[in-house]
């Protein structure tokens, strides 16, 4: 099966990252780290995420890191992460989700 990160999460990620970096560099270089063991354990257990509770599909899982919620697609032939949104933000699919979804990366 085929693992990917979308440019829309590529983007949430790297916006995150740059907003701990101006607070703590060793924080963000830790948080980067552990977000790359988040998805390893994605690529490698796809199924062990647990399913979004604001939709009913199976297919979109999360994984939690820190305060952050990890999403991602799980497709037949792929997984794609298509977000990563703070814990404390009300999700929306239209805006948070889809655009993950969309891309043909």
């Amino acid at each position: 099966m085929k693992f990917q990160v979308s440019r829309h999460a590529r983007a949430n990620i790297e916006a995150i990252f740059e907003t701990i970096l101006a607070d703590d560099p060793a924080a963000a270089a830790n948080w980067i780290r552990e977000l790359d063991d988040k998805l390893r354990r994605i690529e490698e257990f796809p199924e062990s995420g647990r399913q979004v509770p604001e939709f009913n599909s199976r297919e979109l899982r999360e994984v939690l890191h820190g305060n952050f919620r990890v999403l991602y697609f799980l497709g037949r032939e792929r997984q794609t992460v298509v977000c990563v949104i703070h814990g404390a933000r009300l999700l929306k699919f239209r805006r948070d989700v889809e655009p993950g979804l969309r891309e043909d990366v």
